[in-house]
């Protein structure tokens, strides 16, 4: 079915667009885009056309010089002062280990060399006295007939001293039991709280290190009275030779030659008690340099990289116990791009 428009219906004209206002929304988007490239196009040129300087860009670390502390000997871990993260100076003790086994060693050889240097000062003692006695001998065979009665005087003082002595040494014999019965008694009482596991063990070894000093002591002094004694009888028979042997060369000589025995017997006795005391001192010696040894020193000053141990743990020779890390030396660890190696 056809519809006929009115008559005095006027035709419409077609609807024209303007030509500007069509180019304005192409114009925002050109615009921009070849600001772009523009911009784009000088990089690349600038890029493709700069100095080359020589230098090389690279991806890396600064990293320092490690070094692992380590335990001489082998033990358990008493003490770590020190945590990661924590600086150190250089021979800081930075752990430890347990020393009570090597602490009751030392008081052991302590009281050995305390026993050796008494024997020492008895020979020196003894010496000493057939020194004076040698003296006198050849002063003796020296002097005339006048000085008889001085020489009499002079042994008599001689037995005077050597029973004074000697009553000393029987003393400090008297006073050395008594130390030794009560550093014993003390040691069988706690020998048996030991064993019941009242009183910690270490005080047991100190008990019983006590009471074998005691003992040597009493050692000592007994050879000291012993060594007293002969004392005595050497200036007993001084004494008798100067009240009948006066004025005869040849038993004063005699005499003489026989306190040179003895001279030479107290002096081997002396270098004997000496190489003892020397003995005794380098055992405690060694005992004291493995007691250094449990304490773990760091050699170079710098920060606790890691930390390996823990107290109580038991470690071997040489088991590393920390790391150090120095900071005052370090250097970069870098990674440069294989197209630029040789470039």
């Amino acid at each position: 079915m056809t519809q006929v428009a009115p008559a005095d219906a006027a035709p419409q004209k077609p609807t024209q667009t303007s030509p500007a206002r069509g180019l304005k929304p192409k114009l925002k988007v050109v615009v921009p885009l070849v600001l772009v490239l523009a911009a784009a196009g000088i990089g690349l040129r600038y890029w493709l056309t700069r100095p080359d300087d020589g230098a090389i860009a690279l991806s890396g670390r600064i990293e320092g010089y490690e070094t692992d502390l380590g335990a001489k000997v082998g033990g358990r871990i008493a003490e770590v002062a020190v945590r990661e993260g924590d600086a150190v100076a250089a021979g800081q003790v930075i752990a430890r280990l347990d020393d009570a086994e090597l602490q009751a060693q030392f008081a052991a050889a302590q009281a050995r060399v305390t026993a050796a240097q008494q024997q020492v000062n008895q020979a020196q003692l003894q010496v000493a006295v057939v020194d004076s006695q040698i003296q006198e001998a050849q002063l003796t065979l020296q002097q005339s007939q006048g000085d008889a009665a001085g020489r009499v005087s002079q042994s008599e003082a001689s037995v005077a001293t050597a029973r004074a002595q000697l009553a000393e040494a029987e003393a400090r014999v008297q006073e050395a039991k008594s130390t030794l019965e009560l550093a014993q008694s003390d040691r069988d009482r706690l020998a048996t709280l030991a064993a019941q596991g009242a009183i910690p063990q270490q005080q047991f070894d100190q008990a019983q290190t006590q009471a074998a000093t005691a003992a040597d002591t009493l050692t000592a002094r007994q050879a000291a009275v012993v060594a007293a004694q002969q004392q005595v009888s050497a200036a007993q028979g001084a004494f008798t030779q100067a009240q009948t042997s006066e004025l005869n060369p040849d038993i004063r000589t005699a005499q003489i030659n026989r306190l040179g025995t003895q001279q030479e017997q107290a002096r081997a006795q002396l270098a004997a008690a000496q190489a003892d005391l020397k003995q005794a001192q380098a055992a405690q010696a060694e005992i004291a340099a493995r007691l250094d040894d449990l304490a773990i020193a760091s050699p170079i000053a710098g920060v606790v990289l890691s930390r390996m141990v823990e107290p109580g743990e038991v470690i071997s020779t040489g088991t590393t116990v920390l790391t150090v890390v120095n900071l005052g030396d370090v250097y970069l660890r870098g990674y440069i791009p294989e197209g630029q190696v040789g470039a």
